[in-house]
């Protein structure tokens, strides 16, 4: 019998603030997803959300799991054998499983619901491997789990983000290298918890709640900060990538060196060459956009999704004097007619009569003046007080705009 260190008071805590965080963090984008007008945008919102809530369900039961394993207490920490444990242990155990491929269910069927090129078919597959694990015996469903389900799901999670870094806009390309951040800091969190780690006894209990608390944070990052100048820092895709890679080569060198399973350690290493290979992919394709100014073209025009993730971006001067000269929609660029536009009273900035409408509907707040489009209703910024831009717009000949239509926008608006 080999009593290792199961919990403290400090990692009980820890572990409790990690998921009220997770759960806040998932919450935020179920309220930023039902504010958005595009299918595509709220359904990947939606997509991260489930999978971060249940990522804390995962620590929830792995919370319970512990507190059934058989030992004793001292000098303030918990000590006890993972090979001896109480009945429901089991219980908890097949819950962690179920909550993690949930998680991944949720974000492959929201990527298929925008792709449609896949049928479904990752969500279907795993779908099959949440049943096995829900009904096999115990020990053979955390077989599947462990060989299947987490190298399925790291697998498939990163060709995801790298199809997005591909097709998005270089502006919005950092915010697929926070997501997979904060996954992987999420991911490392909870895999050295697991009882199989602890059992090393090398590092403070307290360690797996912080990374899962940071993972949480830098999810976040892109609905705080902008990242349009980050995007086009090569520099910062390097530091990235080795970061990245060194913390599943971490993982690595715990199983080669540490954990006595060769099943283990081929899978490990295998994750962490076809790692090596998509990150040399994203770098490739960063300086290629990086270079042109542009993502790399394709033969059809993906989803531009990640922009959802970020919060409203200031217009710059010149693209309020393109749509004046051009006569184009300042939000989605698309050309008007007399009857499709709608001029700010204000400015006299152009907008297209369904993005007017939209934006009256989010935040009813001029792009290039920050005044209200609709006057008999409040105005809403994003913008905390004291960011209003600083553009000034040089008068032309007033237009009288045309009313807006009463109805909702469900149309291209980013």
């Amino acid at each position: 019998m080999a009593y290792v260190m199961i919990w403290d008071p400090y990692e009980r805590l820890l572990w409790g603030i990690a998921i009220s965080i997770a759960f806040m963090c998932g919450i935020y984008y179920i309220i930023k997803g039902r504010k958005r007008e595009i299918f595509n945008e709220r359904i990947i919102l939606f997509g991260f959300a489930g999978l971060i809530i249940c990522f804390a369900f995962v620590q929830i039961f792995a919370y319970l799991q512990e507190l059934q394993i058989k030992g004793t207490y001292v000098n303030g920490t918990f000590y006890g054998d993972f090979n001896n444990y109480t009945p429901i242990f089991e219980v908890y155990n097949r819950c962690m499983e179920i909550s993690f491929t949930l998680g991944f269910i949720i974000l492959f069927l929201s990527f298929e619901m925008i792709l449609k090129r896949t049928r479904y078919l990752l969500t279907i597959v795993m779908s099959i491997l949440l049943v096995l694990v829900a009904i096999l015996p115990f020990k053979l469903s955390i077989f599947i789990f462990n060989y299947f389900i987490g190298s399925i799901s790291i697998f498939l999670f990163l060709i995801i983000l790298y199809l997005y870094i591909k097709w998005s806009k270089l502006e919005f390309k950092a915010v697929s290298s926070f997501l997979l951040f904060g996954y992987m800091f999420i991911l490392i969190g909870t895999v050295i918890r697991l009882g199989v780690i602890k059992k090393l006894n090398f590092y403070p209990l307290i360690i797996a709640p912080i990374l899962f608390i940071i993972g949480c944070f830098i999810a976040l990052f892109p609905t705080i900060i902008n990242t349009n100048k980050i995007s086009q820092s090569f520099t910062y895709w390097v530091i990235c990538g080795i970061l990245a890679l060194t913390g599943l080569f971490f993982l690595v060198i715990l199983q080669i060196f540490f954990i006595n399973d060769l099943g283990f350690t081929i899978l490990y290493g295998v994750i962490f060459a076809y790692s090596v290979l998509i990150y040399s992919l994203i770098l490739r394709n960063i300086k290629s956009a990086i270079n042109s100014e542009s993502v790399m073209p394709t033969k059809e025009k993906f989803p531009d999704i990640l922009e959802s993730f970020m919060k409203a971006q200031k217009v710059t001067e010149e693209e309020v004097s393109v749509s004046k000269e051009k006569k184009v929609c300042l939000v989605c660029k698309g050309k008007l007619s007399e009857f499709n536009i709608y001029i700010c009273p204000k400015c006299e900035t152009f907008y297209c009569t369904k993005c007017a409408q939209a934006l009256v509907d989010m935040e009813n707040m001029c792009w290039a003046c920050s005044g209200p489009i609709d006057k008999s209703k409040p105005v809403k910024p994003y913008e905390k007080e004291g960011e209003i831009s600083d553009i000034e717009i040089s008068r032309t000949p007033s237009k009288k705009p045309m009313p807006l239509k009463d109805k909702r926008y469900s149309d291209k608006l980013i």
